[in-house]
């Protein structure tokens, strides 16, 4: 089973991605394993390593498509792996958010906060 991190570390040449219409469907899988990993992030600790792993500034996912996919791209490629990542990156930064507040007020819903 691949994981993100095996995916983002290769150069989208590696993946077999030559073409823009070939960056959807890698994109939105990506997404789903996000969406799954979220809904993991029960608590402060599970969601900050949850966090880190997508948006850290040295090894997130995002930032290795930046780095594999995005830097490398050809000129054909870049746009639309542009594209792809901004549109991932807000998902990821609202959801993200979304889950933080949820534990917070959950915390404090059952008095573990002062």
């Amino acid at each position: 089973m691949s994981t993100p991190e095996n995916k983002t570390g290769l150069p989208l040449v590696h993946l077999g991605i030559t073409r823009p219409e070939e960056l959807a469907p890698l994109f939105a899988d990506l997404r789903g394993r996000f969406d799954e990993e979220c809904a993991c992030a029960r608590d402060e600790s599970s969601w900050k390593q949850f966090r880190d792993a997508w948006l850290g500034r040295k090894s997130g996912v995002l930032t290795q498509i930046t780095d594999n996919w995005l830097k490398p791209a050809t000129q054909e490629l870049k746009r639309g792996v542009g594209q792809e990542l901004n549109q991932l990156r807000a998902h990821v930064e609202s959801k993200i958010e979304e889950r933080r507040k949820s534990i917070e007020s959950g915390a404090e819903e059952n008095g573990q906060r002062a």
